[in-house]
C-alpha cells in the first residue's frame, strides 16, 4: 500500500468500524513531499509480510502503534520535527527514526532482535514511558541534548 501527497499533508485515521487502520501483507509507504507537509497517523498501521516506512517534508505525529512481523523494518523520517506518541514494534526488523527536527518519544520501541536508531539533527526527548527494547544495537545521535526522564 503507498500513499504519496506531492502537495499536502496526510492526516491518516483508522475509521470508526475498524480497529487496525491498515492492516497489509506486504509494504505500507505514507509520504507527504514537501517542505511544509505532515504526518499525522491516528490510526494503527500493521505489515504482515513487508515493511513500514512514513516520510515528512515536515513533522510526523505518530499516534497510533506501526507493526511488523519477521523481518519487517520501520522507518520514519521528517524534514521538521518527530513525535513518537504511541508504539512501535517489529519481531526482528530495525527501527529508524531520523528527523532533520527534534524527536520526542513518550511510547516504546520494541524489536525482538533488531537494531535501533534515534537520530536527529535537533534534540531527543524521551520520557519514562518512551522505552527502546530490543536484543539488537541502540544507537542515539542528537545534534543537540539528549534527555531522559526517569519514572
Amino acid at each position: 500500500m503507498k500513499l504519496v501527497a506531492e502537495s499536502g499533508s496526510i492526516t491518516f485515521e483508522s475509521g470508526s468500524d475498524s480497529a487496525c487502520g491498515i492492516e497489509s501483507g506486504g509494504d505500507i509507504l505514507l509520504e507527504a513531499r514537501g517542505s511544509d507537509n505532515d504526518l499525522i497517523i491516528n490510526g494503527n498501521l500493521v505489515s504482515s509480510g513487508g515493511h513500514i516506512t512514513l516520510d515528512a517534508g515536515r513533522d510526523v505525529d505518530l499516534n497510533a502503534t506501526l507493526m511488523t512481523s519477521d523481518d519487517g523494518t520501520v522507518v520514519v523520517l521528517s524534514g521538521g520535527d518527530t513525535e513518537i506518541d504511541d508504539s512501535i514494534v517489529t519481531i526482528d526488523g530495525d527501527v529508524l527514526i531520523k528527523s532533520t527536527g527534534s524527536i520526542t518519544q513518550t511510547a516504546s520501541i520494541t524489536s525482538a532482535t533488531g537494531d535501533v536508531g534515534l537520530v536527529s539533527v535537533g534534540n531527543i526527548d524521551q520520557d519514562a514511558n518512551g522505552d527502546i527494547t530490543t536484543g539488537g544495537d541502540v544507537l542515539i545521535e542528537a545534534g543537540g541534548d539528549w534527555t531522559m526522564s526517569g519514572d
